[in-house]
């Protein structure tokens, strides 16, 4: 192998390194948009995932607010399982808010449009459809870039992104 072939494959590893340093890079969504359906497969089983709508910001009340300096922002979707085995759906690991600033905090709200049963786990049987609810907390200045969904939370092939244009 001559010096200058080296010498490059160095320096491409060495490029490799640094760009996984430094400012937070969310990650690509592959300009699939919101509202688009997407097929999954995880260790729990097979979905036809479809991010709905996201609300940004989602209105606070006395039982719903932010912490200081966040918003709260929902995320609506749909989950239909096209395997042969019911699995879990959970709002808390299964989907991630990523904006400019990196992932936004999940949290559970006691009021509002996604209260009670839609942002808990739920079961989904061969061939049902269910449709829920996740609010996140993301830094009120960042910039909502995408949601990602993983079945089975992100074990086997089953992690799909959405783009949010803003």
């Amino acid at each position: 192998m001559s010096k200058n072939r080296l010498l490059l494959m160095l320096l491409a590893v060495a490029c490799l390194l640094l760009a996984g340093c430094g400012k937070y890079q969310p990650a690509k969504a592959k300009d699939v948009a919101v509202g688009t359906s997407q097929n999954l497969q995880g260790s729990s089983g097979e979905a036809t995932v479809r991010i709905t709508k996201i609300v940004d910001p989602l209105p606070s009340s006395d039982l719903a607010a932010a912490q200081p300096g966040r918003k709260l922002t929902a995320v609506f979707y749909t989950i239909r399982n096209r395997g042969q085995k019911a699995f879990l759906v959970m709002p808390a690991s299964d989907l991630e808010l990523q904006t400019s600033q990196g992932p936004a905090p999940y949290t559970v709200i006691i009021s509002g449009p996604c209260q009670g049963k839609l942002a808990e786990p739920q079961s989904v049987e061969p061939g049902q459809t269910i449709s829920g609810c996740a609010v996140f907390q993301p830094v009120r200045s960042s910039k909502l870039t995408a949601v990602e969904f993983s079945l089975g939370s992100g074990l086997g092939s089953g992690r799909r992104y959405w783009n949010i244009s803003q």
